[in-house]
């Protein structure tokens, strides 16, 4: 059902989630570590097992093969370099991109979701568990993965197709109004796909189907756009404000580079602007990606309980205590 939604409502939940978040920010915390170090051994793992095989193809042979692969990574790295490989075809170099996209996704989400299940116990009992994040890596591993490549290919597919597209039909990397125009479209796509499957997780991580899913959230997105879209454009705010004033800068000393200068500290050259930047730029993302992470997960895992008419208790508390050691 379509609900009128005003800032208020938005508010509420982001000032929710964050609450949330904050209670159990350590266990979040952990639990991503924890995540890393599975994921990072099952990459050793895999990794090695291919350098076996392909040592083995070569009789190991180290010298052999490592002579192979230096010069191939030479050639190799001097196509990608001046696009020899594809012969100025820009478009063929999108698809490549994209192709290095689906395991990267693959991988991101199999990282990322499990937050959304330790999210779905949060808005059930308020707290979470470090260790909830590999009980969902196991139980939700093919659903998190598939779902994450095909949100990569669904947000950044098309982007990267029609800026490659258009790079290629324009023969070389796009300036002026054609780079301009899109920019704004790939922006668009990403803001409005995003909206669109921004409850998909959360769907998953309560039990539905990938397909399941991804209808609900499109449909709550359609039906509920200012509730949904309206959090989103508050996140992003967030993420503007930290790289908004570096941006700026960045701009103005373009214009004025007489404004980089500074004073000579050490034989090397500081400036005082530079420096609260890049230490704002290092404490603002900082806490996008420990707490603002979580309370993102957290707004979408509310919005879909609510729309779905089986909001969290712990949602509906006004319970004021603060405890980042959560459930741990």
């Amino acid at each position: 059902m379509t609900q009128e939604i005003d800032f208020q409502t938005i508010y509420d939940d982001f000032k929710s989630s964050a609450r949330l978040a904050w209670k159990n920010i350590l266990s979040f915390f952990l639990g991503v570590i924890a995540i890393g170090i599975v994921l990072g051994i099952a990459t050793v793992i895999i990794g090695g097992a291919a350098t076996f095989f392909i040592f083995s193809l070569y009789g190991f042979q180290f010298q052999t093969l490592i002579d192979t692969f230096t010069q191939w990574s030479l050639t190799f790295g001097s196509s990608m370099t001046n696009f020899s490989l594809f012969q100025g075809n820009y478009l063929a170099f999108g698809v490549l991109g994209i192709l290095i996209l689906i395991p990267s996704m693959a991988f991101a989400f199999l990282w990322i979701g499990p937050i959304y299940g330790m999210s779905k116990e949060v808005a059930e009992s308020g707290k979470t568990h470090a260790e909830s994040s590999l009980r969902w890596l196991r139980n939700k591993f093919f659903p998190f993965a598939i779902a994450g490549i095909l949100m990569g290919l669904i947000i950044a597919g098309p982007p990267v197709l029609l800026y490659s597209g258009i790079a290629t039909f324009f023969g070389g990397i796009l300036t002026g109004w054609v780079s301009t125009l899109s920019s704004v479209a790939i922006f668009l796509w990403v803001f409005f796909s995003y909206g669109l499957l921004s409850t998909w997780l959360p769907g998953i991580a309560n039990g539905l189907t990938i397909q399941e899913a991804l209808q609900t959230s499109v449909d709550f997105a359609r039906k509920n756009f200012e509730r949904v879209y309206g959090s989103l454009s508050l996140f992003l705010v967030l993420i503007l404000a930290v790289i908004g004033p570096i941006a700026l800068w960045l701009w103005i000393t373009t214009l004025f580079p007489f404004l980089t200068g500074g004073v000579i500290l050490l034989g090397a050259l500081f400036n005082p602007i530079t420096i609260a930047l890049m230490g704002w730029g290092v404490i603002g993302g900082g806490l996008l990606a420990i707490f603002g992470l979580p309370t993102h997960i957290l707004t979408y895992t509310r919005i879909y309980l609510i729309l779905s008419g089986k909001p969290g208790s712990a949602f509906t508390s006004d319970e004021p205590d603060i405890d980042i050691m959560g459930g741990m």
